[in-house]
């Protein structure tokens, strides 16, 4: 079996836990004074169109093989058909190489980030920095051992049975540790959440005077401890980015607001409540997320069990369709809360 199936593409974990929360692509991640002014854009674009390609080119193998273990390839077009398809998996896995430049400059990045970790005594952040750590070391040996043995089906006609034993329990590993860091991620927006829902200004905000409003975002704000570096990097890491900066604009706007009017009051309840839609929707992107890697267990299980069934590659197949649909969502779709708060 090939070692190709790690359990997402890395964008969409690989960083949470650090400062870089869930949705910043990898190219903020380049130290600055080794690139030139354009070099993040790019490096981002790359990683973007490799994410998508990526994923086209997995999803394409899976249904190949499907095709062959349940003789449909054959019986279309005899054993010359099979032979060619076979030959097209065996290349597109040569293509897995592409992952580990993305993979080293984010494996150096995150190396960076556990030493920051410690320096600020955040073992929350200490954990998180290791577990994304240990996923991506998997992901490039994975695609390394995946490049190695479909070089050598392609130059030499043959696999190394060494090589071909990791790719169960690497896919078991991957998946397993993903899975955790997404349950976490999980728990810590439905504790944002629930903290800004439960509210009294979100739950009856509109009976409030303007000063009471003012007063009661004020101490939920303040609470949150915007100001202090530490708890900044801990919010965005249980929230997003945007909404991070969005609360902390909105806890310097009323700090600094001089008349409090029914018009500021409605403005603010309304990105409070753009804020708690955005949590929202990130919860379900990443339930989403979570049962594709329910998917990927159980195909692993399935191959464990039998290395003949189609219905493995099926099951990956359709999981690595819903996380392309995912990504193009998340890339397009999903941030609908402004950039600026009060505008």
């Amino acid at each position: 079996m090939s070692a190709q199936i790690h359990p997402n593409n890395l964008r969409n974990w690989e960083k949470y836990g650090q400062e870089s929360p869930q949705n910043t692509s990898r190219a903020l991640l380049i130290p600055k004074q080794h690139t030139s002014f354009n070099a993040p854009i790019l490096y981002g674009a790359a990683e973007q169109a490799w994410g998508y390609t990526g994923k086209s080119l997995i999803i394409s193998r899976n249904i190949l093989n499907a095709g062959l273990r349940s003789g449909l390839w054959a019986s279309l077009g005899g054993p010359g058909m099979v032979l060619k398809i076979q030959t097209a998996i065996t290349r597109s896995r040569l293509f897995s190489i592409i992952n580990l430049p993305f993979n080293s400059v984010a494996i150096s990045a995150q190396a960076a980030k556990i030493k920051q970790s410690l320096g600020r005594s955040d073992n929350e952040g200490l954990g998180l920095g290791l577990l994304t750590f240990a996923i991506l070391i998997g992901d490039s040996l994975d695609s390394l051992a995946t490049v190695a043995n479909a070089a050598l089906d392609t130059f030499f006609s043959t696999t190394s049975p060494l090589i071909s034993s990791i790719g169960l329990p690497l896919g078991f590993a991957i998946n397993g540790m993903g899975s955790l860091s997404r349950g976490i991620r999980l728990y810590h927006l439905e504790q944002a959440r629930r903290g800004l829902e439960n509210q009294r200004f979100m739950k009856s905000g509109s009976d409030m005077k303007p000063e009471e409003i003012r007063s009661s975002v004020s101490h939920y704000l303040n609470g949150l401890g915007l100001h202090d570096p530490n708890k900044r990097i801990v919010l965005e890491r249980h929230t997003t980015s945007r909404a991070a900066n969005l609360l902390k604009e909105l806890n310097d706007s009323l700090n600094q607001a001089g008349v409090f009017d029914e018009k500021l009051a409605t403005k603010v309840l309304e990105t409070l409540h753009q804020i708690n839609g955005s949590l929202r929707k990130e919860m379900t992107v990443q339930t989403a997320y979570a049962a594709t890697n329910l998917l990927i267990f159980t195909s692993l299980c399935l191959m464990l069990a039998s290395m003949t069934l189609e219905l493995p590659f099926i099951l990956l197949a359709i999981s690595w369709s819903a996380r392309l649909i995912l990504q193009v969502y998340q890339d397009f779709v999903q941030e609908t809360l402004p950039k600026k708060a009060l505008v």
